[in-house]
């Protein structure tokens, strides 16, 4: 529940100090002296969707995680350390976008026939959110790649959002004509060196 929690934060917001002040503003606050918290009353509509395994709520789980020294109360600082549980790994994440970029050329051969077959998926303003993004990338990979990372690594001008050009991106990574995945790098001359 955090990992999915704090992917959404980091894909909606640029950094922990920006959706702090957003779920701030959404939940109804308490002053603790100095410091402002988040309230147990209060965290369930900054969680925002949830869903119930078992007898537990996922987003009563995600306050008891969060509230590390069990006060009752979500200071700042948990919310940062909440928001950093979803660990970008930038190289897994260009890993996975060569094997979807490969994925998508072998499908399409061209960009604009690939962006055709996902119209269904964007927005009104014309790009895929992170909600359906996974959808796209299991629909070219068949669910073989990290669709959390491909989003995160695409989504360059962080708006939460893949654009058309974003996504020409993320096609044209992979040159089927003069690459092959994955690299294998030889030291600089290295060609049949005597000792």
């Amino acid at each position: 529940a955090i990992l999915e929690w704090s992917y959404v934060l980091q894909v909606t917001y640029t950094s922990a100090e920006v959706a702090w002040e957003a779920k701030m503003k959404l939940a109804q606050t308490e002053m603790l002296g100095k410091d402002a918290g988040i309230t147990w009353a209060s965290f369930r509509q900054v969680f925002g969707e949830d869903s119930q395994v078992g007898d537990v709520t996922l987003w009563m789980a995600a306050f008891k995680y969060l509230d590390t020294d069990s006060d009752g109360i979500i200071l700042q600082s948990e919310f940062a350390s909440g928001y950093r549980s979803y660990a970008y790994n930038a190289t897994a994440a260009l890993q996975s976008t060569l094997v979807l970029s490969q994925s998508m050329q072998i499908k399409y051969t061209t960009v604009v026939e690939a962006w055709a077959s996902v119209q269904i998926y964007t927005t009104a303003e014309g790009c895929i959110s992170w909600r359906e993004w996974g959808t796209v990338c299991d629909r070219f990979s068949g669910g073989t790649v990290d669709s959390k990372g491909t989003f995160i690594y695409l989504d360059v001008d962080q708006d939460g959002c893949i654009t058309e050009a974003e996504f020409e991106t993320g096609y044209s990574l992979f040159l089927t004509t003069t690459t092959t995945f994955p690299y294998v790098l030889e030291p600089k001359g290295s060609e049949n060196v005597a000792c």
